[in-house]
């Protein structure tokens, strides 16, 4: 349809409440019945109209589109200049409501939720922002509970996401770690994250149960505690409890990106005045003996989390990724700006390791300096290997060799049951892995008195878990992996063999190879 008049009759307000075109008003508009004018209340876009329009020429191009210029004058009058009536402030926010959408499916569903006030007894749909710590905030005064779960993908390790449903949505930040600490079965303390859809998914920290979507995803921040400046020399120094709590089990291998924490409030704030003095002539922060002192044993503490003795490498990444964060604590005249830091690290963390050496940690202490004693002998212990995140770690807090070893014996004879249980049996082989540690890295006993002591340690599944304890690291997947860097050589071996074991591994083969052929048509398809 095309429209090449362009000096037609003018509609005006009254003629389309009349409805004086019969071709035009085809039934009654319930915009009429609001009290506002149906045609000048209405302007011409033109986003549209001019910006993203073609400027076509000839009758046969005279489409809406065109037509619609001859009325951007009129509008002009009537609102103001072209920019006051564009589409392009609600183009824009389309952006931010598609991001607020995590899938095709349901989406009123993902921003609404079901509210039933006990009340009153009723239910409506109301927006997911009127509802904060389990209450709507309009209508007021109505309590409601909501009619929704939560369905989560959450992160624990990047080599660990789950899913996790949560029947009823927690009324605030504490209950939802609760929640998830009880369907993960997480032992240590963490906070939330979460992808926020109005930063491209960037991570945000959760502080209102609100801030996420329904159906968010999540990332579990692990919290390590690190002594401060002020308590170095007295915490660590203090007994059995500071070095259980620093000998815990660690959780996770050496990060691929190691993070910065947050320092002291004195020292971020010269960190902050620093950074800016840098970025704008270059200037590099003067550092104090104090505020270096805060700085490494801040880093010192994280580090440790991770390994007792670190790499080389790990040095220069901790050095690095610290002159990142803090340009103005970039060294002038080192080769990559952090050598010095990187050498400070190192003395840091062996004075570290002395003060829990000196608290009683055992996973320091068996790789003390040469002639140190341990119950009286002196050790040929030697530090852990690259791979064990817990070579040796404290007994739990309030356990010793007894309490350990009553569990040691629970254990033997659950597993002369009959199916055993083996939930149980996880349990305690959990809760007792750091009295087998001692056993094995001090007493090095033969495979048959282990096999006598430990009869659940040769069980696969916990073969798996006990390799998980001390690496961190799926055996399964990692034995798997390593296996496939050997298939091409395998195969070829498998090639050469005859008689009736070649004829089979020959037809294997010949299936292998089908199946790579026709997953590479695909693919080229």
């Amino acid at each position: 349809m095309t429209f090449p008049e362009v000096n037609a009759k003018r509609r005006t307000d009254e003629s389309f409440r009349q409805g004086t075109d019969e071709e035009h008003h085809i039934q009654h508009s319930p915009l009429a019945d609001i009290g506002i004018d149906m045609v000048t209340c209405f302007p011409h876009d033109y986003m549209h109209l001019v910006c993203l329009g073609v400027m076509l020429y000839g009758d046969e191009f005279l489409v809406y589109n065109i037509h619609g210029l001859v009325n951007l004058s009129e509008d002009v009058k009537i609102h103001g200049n072209l920019d006051l009536i564009s589409g392009f402030p609600f183009e824009n926010f389309l952006g931010k409501l598609k991001k607020l959408i995590l899938g095709p499916c349901n989406p009123l569903t993902q921003r609404f939720h079901i509210a039933v006030f006990d009340k009153t007894n009723e239910v409506e749909v109301v927006p997911s922002v009127w509802i904060k710590n389990g209450e709507c905030m309009w209508p007021p005064n109505k309590e409601i509970h909501l009619a929704m779960s939560m369905i989560l993908r959450v992160i624990v390790h990047d080599t660990d996401i789950r899913k996790v449903i949560i029947p009823e949505k927690p009324a605030d930040v504490d209950s939802l770690k609760q929640a998830l600490q009880e369907k993960l079965q997480l032992t240590y303390s963490f906070s939330v994250q979460y992808e926020d859809p109005d930063f491209g998914n960037a991570l945000c920290n959760v502080s209102d149960i609100n801030d996420s979507p329904e159906r968010a995803t999540l990332k579990i921040i692990p919290l390590y505690t690190s002594p401060s400046s002020s308590q170095a020399d007295t915490v660590l120094l203090s007994g059995s409890d500071t070095s259980e709590q620093l000998s815990a089990e660690r959780q996770f291998e050496w990060p691929e990106d190691f993070e910065i924490p947050k320092f002291s409030v004195h020292v971020e704030y010269r960190l902050r005045q620093g950074n800016l003095a840098f970025m704008k002539d270059g200037t590099t922060l003067d550092v104090g003996r104090d505020i270096k002192h805060d700085i490494l044993e801040a880093l010192a503490g994280i580090i440790y989390t991770y390994k007792a003795y670190p790499r080389d490498e790990d040095f220069s990444q901790v050095a690095t990724a610290l002159i990142k964060a803090h340009p103005c604590l970039t060294e002038q005249g080192s080769p990559t700006g952090s050598v010095g830091w990187k050498n400070s690290l190192k003395f840091k963390m062996a004075n570290y390791r002395t003060k829990l050496r000196k608290s009683g940690c055992s996973d320091v202490a068996v790789a003390g300096k040469r002639g140190a004693t341990m119950g009286g002998a002196k050790s040929a212990i030697k530090k852990p290997r690259r791979f064990e995140l817990n070579f040796l770690p404290n007994f739990p807090n309030g356990e010793g060799n007894e309490s350990q070893e009553s569990i040691r014996k629970d254990l033997v004879e659950e597993c002369k049951k009959r199916p055993p249980n083996m939930s149980l049996i996880g349990k305690k082989m959990d809760g007792t892995f750091a009295l087998r540690r001692r056993e094995i890295v001090h007493s090095e006993p033969p495979v048959c008195e282990i096999l006598e002591k430990w009869p659940a340690l040769f069980m696969e599944s916990q073969i798996l878990a006990e390799f998980n304890r001390i690496s961190g690291k799926n055996l399964t997947s990692e034995f798997y992996a390593a296996l496939d860097t050997h298939s091409a050589r395998l195969i070829e071996i498998s090639r050469k063999k005859g008689g009736k074991q070649g004829r089979k591994l020959d037809e294997i083969l010949q299936q292998v190879d089908s199946t790579v052929f026709l997953y590479d048509v695909i693919f080229e398809s």
